[in-house]
């Protein structure tokens, strides 16, 4: 007789949570840079970044687990990156070349699960943990994109991200920081750094941060 009884508790509970679930459709632009490192034997590394600017779009998936509080995640496909106005003079491409900057592109396929408090009617604020997965790189010397290298770049990247919205009804817009704590790291001995080419030391890019800026329309409410 239990049995049921926990089967109709089981069916209630998924029923309610289904009914509560919160699905939303996101889109908006990136700025973002990146702190870079200081190579080794390097005294001092000029910063000469430029803002990236990208997009975003996918879909949020949000819970409330009480009367104030909701947990939120979903997946995002992410445009990150580097822009950087440093001349240099380049051996990495198989010659001498003379540069007046280069970049990233970063593909990306995040992964946010946020703890959202609710200090409003119509204001969250929200923070959590984001995974991301690194699809595709894409490079640039000049501001033009060059032919595909093997630059074999670390694909995970965790962070930490925090969230301010503003929703009513359907409608949603926010603000996202997006703090990396793991580096984009060249995972193959000479491919490297193009303003401090070492043949011989692995490097890293340096660690993503991005401010996202979004409107959204929910889908299920």
């Amino acid at each position: 007789m239990k049995y049921p009884i926990v089967l109709v508790l089981l069916l209630t509970i998924t029923n309610v949570s289904f009914c509560q679930l919160t699905v939303t459709a996101r889109a908006g632009i990136n700025i973002s840079h990146m702190q870079r490192p200081k190579p080794e034997g390097v005294a001092v590394r000029q910063d000469n970044q430029v803002v990236h600017i990208g997009y975003h779009a996918g879909a949020s998936v949000a819970l409330p687990v009480s009367k104030n509080l909701s947990i939120q995640t979903g997946l995002f496909y992410s445009l990150k990156g580097l822009r950087d106005t440093t001349h240099l003079s380049s051996w990495s491409l198989g010659g001498p070349a003379y540069y007046k900057g280069y970049g990233y592109n970063f593909h990306y396929l995040e992964l946010p699960v946020l703890i959202k408090a609710k200090l409003s009617d119509y204001i969250h604020l929200g923070v959590g943990p984001s995974l991301s997965y690194l699809v595709q790189v894409d490079e640039f010397l000049d501001e033009k994109k060059i032919g595909k290298r093997d630059l074999q770049l670390s694909k995970m990247d965790y962070g930490i991200v925090g969230e301010l919205s503003y929703t009513k009804k359907r409608f949603e817009m926010g603000a996202r920081y997006s703090y990396s704590l793991s580096s984009v790291r060249y995972e193959r001995i000479g491919s490297n750094d193009p303003e401090f080419y070492n043949p011989y030391v692995e490097e890293s890019i340096g660690k993503n941060r991005s401010v996202q800026f979004y409107v959204g329309y929910a889908l299920i409410k």
